[in-house]
């Protein structure tokens, strides 16, 4: 999680797998409200993360399958349009849902909090 430097409303949601950023969204609302309610997110485009941003919060995100006995890929799910994750930074912690809405023109996407470990 990020914030910009210019402004402090301005916040922005990556995701990285091993092999760099995949995916980044903006995230219109304060932080705390994260975990309280649904909030739609913008996708930005894919690329390196921006040299205006400030690093608010880092930590593990254990991508979740949709059913136990298969393997969840961070690829597949984002093209699919359906992230079932687990976050454990400081700032955002707890089971989220992160889905891609048919309106949207796929730059429109909804993250659900689902619950805490």
């Amino acid at each position: 999680m990020s914030r910009s430097q210019i402004t402090s409303a301005f916040h922005q949601l990556s995701l990285e797998d091993a092999w760099g950023c995949l995916a980044h969204w903006v995230v219109p609302l304060p932080l705390k409200h994260l975990a309280k309610r649904p909030m739609l997110l913008w996708r930005l485009p894919t690329a390196g993360p921006a040299s205006a941003l400030t690093c608010l919060d880092t930590g593990p995100c254990r991508l979740v399958p949709a059913h136990p006995d298969t393997r969840a890929d961070l690829r597949a799910d984002l093209d699919e349009g359906l992230l079932r994750l687990n976050f454990s930074g400081q700032l955002l912690r707890g089971y989220f849902r992160l889905q891609c809405l048919p309106e949207g023109g796929g730059q429109l996407w909804q993250l659900t909090p689902i619950g805490y470990v």
